[in-house]
């Protein structure tokens, strides 16, 4: 199965083992030190869900901002040798987002988040070309993390990619939903959907984006679905101790990518993606710098 992955991609740098909060710093008594023994590099937001797409033997492109400016070009190399996917269609403009966080017990303790987002100057060309041949993959999935991609310029772009591809899964954390109209499924968190949205009910959602369905999780409770006629639940099949949350929203989307990608049933596909996104929380990503 063909996948566009369309999105904000970061460098997550992990700080994990049998560590935790040590004390004062060296530098800043007020300040609280974090230790590990393990530092992990991997590929988020849209080159996470690539990877567990390209994990489950889908062909994913990945369409994301960067490498732009020199002077941080070495995020880009870093992210380059986490990334698994059929192919890079970098913007050319921008650099990615890094996030520095500290693991303890699987559990975020401490984050550090760099964030710059670069007033676009140019096409993204590749881009261009998806909105008019969309139709050679079975899925397009947006990941949109307000990073920069999804902005003014390339906003009728992606208006004419959900127009057109076959099955478009949106990702997205923006408060203006409206660019999402036509898309086939849109899977907010219960957090998210109550300030996106302004409501948990997943069937206003769905009259709200103008999708044709709509999955709101619920942080290991059962998933609320709705096709617009409609609201049910999507229980869950086994609850996970210490799950590891950083990306479990990744996991869903990949996993109702791929189901609906092969034609599954919306509530079916609900129940594939609810499972791969238990599978993913069970244990923490590996690093995968090579």
């Amino acid at each position: 199965m063909r996948v566009a992955v369309v999105g904000d991609i970061m460098a997550d740098i992990e700080i994990a083992g049998n560590g935790g909060w040590d004390g004062a710093c060296p530098e800043n008594p007020q300040v609280v030190l974090f230790k590990g023994c393990k530092a992990n590099v991997l590929a988020g937001g849209a080159g996470n869900v690539a990877y567990i797409l390209s994990e489950q033997h889908c062909t994913v492109d990945l369409y994301v901002d960067g490498p732009g400016q020199k002077d941080k070009a070495w995020i880009g190399e870093l992210l380059k040798r986490t990334l698994r996917c059929n192919r890079v269609h970098w913007s050319g403009e921008g650099n990615p987002c890094l996030k520095l966080r500290g693991l303890c017990n699987n559990q975020v303790q401490v984050r550090i988040d760099c964030d710059e987002i670069v007033q676009r100057k140019q096409r993204f060309v590749a881009l261009e070309a998806l909105a008019d041949d969309c139709g050679r993959y079975e899925v397009v999935l947006f990941a949109d993390y307000c990073k920069g991609l999804v902005c003014p310029e390339t906003e009728e772009i992606i208006r004419k990619i959900i127009r057109n591809a076959k099955v478009c899964i949106v990702d997205s954390k923006r408060l203006d939903y409206s660019i999402w109209h036509g898309a086939t499924a849109v899977v907010p968190n219960a957090a998210e959907a109550a300030r996106i949205y302004s409501t948990a009910d997943p069937m206003e959602v769905v009259q709200k984006a103008g999708a044709k369905y709509c999955y709101i999780t619920r942080s290991g409770k059962s998933i609320l679905f709705s096709d617009g006629k409609g609201t049910s639940e999507i229980e869950l099949e086994k609850h996970v101790d210490a799950p590891y949350n950083v990306g479990a929203g990744d996991a869903f989307a990949a996993g109702l990518a791929l189901a609906l990608g092969h034609g599954e049933s919306p509530f079916c596909a609900g129940q594939s993606a609810m499972r791969m996104a238990q599978q993913y929380v069970s244990k923490s990503r590996k690093c995968q710098l090579r």
